[in-house]
């Protein structure tokens, strides 16, 4: 059982989030909160609002840029992400960029904002990544693997490939050329590898 969700960011523009859910086949949505240690996504507040309003099961993802140090970058995005409430879904840790550093150096850095943030919000934090960067990158790192983790996989198929080391996968954003009432431009869609209560159950308390 998969269950369906979207991710997005200012390049989604406005969202009409009472359309998004309209149909009841989106149940969640993650909104890109901040990036690096000054920069905040513009849409944020009003989407993390809207998704609250439209009935959605929310969350919020921090863009990593390994070059800038980790404690720095956990404090912007909790920052921007506020007090979660009750019911939000756990942040997402997003690695696609390797700042200059090698493999070990990201990971190191990425560990220290995942603890940081799971110190903070009081759940397990999610790692976003592409098979190619955990592999070809970050070294198929088993450190990372106590995460729950998000897959980027484009190929067609009914699963996605894990790279290797990573037994399972907690959510995949399968295209990013989905198409949604209520979102004028191409939208990244994913789902969730469980039922909606296990959805729900990962949320803060």
């Amino acid at each position: 059982m998969t269950i369906q969700g979207i991710d997005v960011s200012h390049y989604q523009g406005d969202i009409d989030w009472q359309k998004v859910a309209a149909p009841s086949v989106v149940k969640f949505a993650y909104a890109k909160a901040s990036e690096g240690i000054d920069n905040t996504d513009p849409s944020f507040s009003t989407n993390f609002a809207g998704m609250l309003d439209a009935g959605l099961l929310r969350g919020a993802y921090h863009f990593f840029h390994p070059e800038y140090a980790a404690a720095d970058q956990a404090a912007h995005f909790l920052n921007v992400l506020g007090t979660p409430r009750a019911g939000d879904l756990p942040p997402m840790l997003d690695l696609e960029t390797d700042g200059g550093l090698e493999g070990p150096a990201i990971v190191a850095r990425a560990l220290q904002w995942l603890d940081q943030v799971q110190m903070a919000v009081k759940c397990t934090p999610i790692v976003y990544c592409s098979p190619n960067f955990w592999t070809n990158v970050l070294g198929s790192p088993s450190d990372l693997t106590e995460f729950r983790f998000w897959i980027a996989d484009y190929k067609a198929g009914d699963a996605p490939v894990l790279p290797p080391g990573v037994a399972d996968y907690t959510f995949w954003q399968y295209t990013a050329n989905g198409a949604l009432d209520g979102i004028a431009v191409p939208v990244l869609l994913d789902r969730f590898n469980g039922s909606l209560d296990a959805l729900r159950a990962m949320g803060a308390s």
